[in-house]
């Protein structure tokens, strides 16, 4: 099995499913800062969603702290 990123959380659901929660921080409003939490099925979407964001981030793009 691969390495979990430190960004990733493997989280178990109410109906006892395993899912990889990726946390990025979205932005800053009112001095406070936001994350957003997306849950993915895989390991390799939740990396590839972070690196989306953090990509748009780079690019000077306000990530919205509920969607990508």
């Amino acid at each position: 099995m691969a390495r979990i990123p430190d960004y990733v959380k493997v989280v178990t659901t109410s109906s006892g499913s395993g899912r990889y929660e990726m946390r990025i921080e979205a932005g800053k409003t009112d001095g406070n800062r936001q994350h957003q939490k997306r849950r993915f099925t895989t390991l390799q979407d939740a990396i590839d969603a972070y690196n989306a964001a953090r990509g748009k981030r780079s690019r000077g793009v306000q990530v919205s702290p509920c969607c990508v």
